[in-house]
């Protein structure tokens, strides 16, 4: 295990921020119950059986992202002795849900922000440090050794970066001969694209002021294009946009109660309005994709 951590140099500093994070965070430090039922371990849209459903209790986001998860690890083909990452760890949720359900396997967390590894050291019972589960750097320029990993997943990390190469060639490089890696993220249909592009031009620079940078532009096909530039065979593609439909009302509800203005709240509102209906009319999909190592 030291030969995988041998380029390991992780900064002492809190990262780039993303504003949506600083009112999660805001919202656990107050004691907001119902933030923490959601939100305290897992930072990614859930997986809802019914698609239907109507769903209020806030516990409910979390066994939702339990199940999505369940979804990913799955798709990675996961067994004992696989050495795992979780590329963009959030709270820690999968890292604890892997290293709890699949005994003998080893998961590693990797996120840019100190204080996201903050409220996942407090999930998992240690410290970020130098060791691991979780540590801190830049998911553009792992630090570690050349085929360290049976698999890597990234939930919902892609579409905030608008260099997608660096990340998949940093995978590429850090899978094993037929290593996976398994994508959950935002796409847009292929004829949603332009508009997609024209309202990232226009209202990226607003989005991203006030939660953060969201790219949602990428279409499957887009991912694939990466992939394959990067030495990784696309292999599977699940599109499980109407298992996440019940995540908008839910989030919508929650944040309804955050500390923040009645302005904010309205335009919160607005947005996931908006999203919630490209995705029922499916300009907007959610997407599980797996890619294999070629070598």
């Amino acid at each position: 295990m030291a030969t995988m951590f041998a380029q390991m140099n992780p900064p002492k500093h809190p990262g780039p921020r993303l504003r949506y994070i600083d009112r999660f965070l805001a919202e656990l430090a107050r004691g907001a119950l119902d933030v923490e039922k959601a939100l305290g371990q897992h930072l990614h849209w859930g997986f809802h059986e019914d698609p239907n459903a109507r769903i209020d209790d806030p516990s409910a986001f979390a066994v939702a992202a339990e199940l999505m998860n369940v979804k990913l690890i799955e798709l990675a083909e996961i067994g004992g002795g696989d050495v795992v990452l979780d590329a963009g760890c959030g709270f820690g949720g999968l890292v604890k849900q892997l290293n709890r359900d699949l005994p003998g396997i080893r998961a590693i967390g990797l996120n840019h922000d100190i204080r996201q590894l903050d409220q996942a050291s407090k999930n998992l019972d240690i410290l970020p440090s130098t060791g691991t589960p979780i540590l801190q750097a830049n998911a553009l320029r792992l630090p570690f050794a050349s085929r360290s990993f049976d698999a890597i997943i990234a939930s919902e990390l892609l579409c905030h970066l608008d260099d997608g190469s660096a990340f998949f060639r940093e995978a590429g490089r850090t899978l094993k001969p037929g290593g996976r890696l398994i994508v959950g993220d935002h796409v847009v249909a292929a004829a949603a694209k332009p508009c997609a592009k024209v309202v990232d031009l226009l209202l990226g620079p607003m989005f991203g002021r006030l939660y953060g940078r969201l790219n949602c532009t990428r279409t499957v096909a887009d991912f694939s294009r990466l992939a394959e530039d990067a030495g990784l065979a696309p292999e599977e593609r699940i599109d499980v946009t109407r298992n996440t439909l019940p995540n908008y009302r839910l989030l919508r509800r929650l944040m309804r109660g955050f500390d923040i203005s009645f302005a904010e709240k309205r335009l919160n509102d607005l947005i996931s309005l908006s999203m919630e209906s490209a995705a029922r009319t499916g300009a907007f999909k959610y997407a599980l994709m797996k890619f294999q190592s070629k070598s």
